[in-house]
């Protein structure tokens, strides 16, 4: 359920050429906590505008796809992106998959993924799709 939630995953989903702000997480930094190592590289990242984000998305109809991670993204027809990170979603019922797109693809917007040669459509969909109010986190 790692997608649906919204986790990322170090090295697949981000790595340490993506900013915070790319991979949807710049509400996980805290610049005020004073003087620490990257804080300038970090506030210069926040600063200017992103070129991409990761964006999720919810991948075909109801049935099940083979979907891996490394698939072409096509928005337009052009191929702008690859998913990162793909796993079918129990919760929703549907193929979840992580890809970095231009910043200008927004929640909602239709894309193309190409599964096996074959064209299949999805929607970029919000960032948490099952508990975005992480009410349900066990501890």
């Amino acid at each position: 359920m790692r997608i649906e939630k919204g986790y990322r995953l170090f090295g697949t989903d981000l790595t340490a050429l993506d900013t915070p702000w790319e991979a949807g997480l710049g509400f996980c930094v805290d610049l005020r906590k004073g003087e620490f190592v990257g804080r300038e590289a970090l506030v210069a990242a926040r600063d200017r505008k992103a070129r991409r984000r990761l964006r999720t998305l919810v991948v075909g109809d109801e049935e099940y796809l083979t979907v891996y991670g490394g698939e072409a993204v096509h928005v337009d027809g052009r191929a702008v992106g690859r998913l990162t990170s793909a796993a079918y979603g129990f919760t929703v019922r549907r193929t979840v998959a992580y890809a970095y797109l231009p910043s200008d693809v927004a929640v909602g917007d239709r894309v193309e993924v190409d599964v096996f040669g074959k064209m299949v459509g999805a929607e970029v969909a919000e960032d948490v799709l099952y508990d975005p109010a992480r009410a349900r986190i066990a501890g």
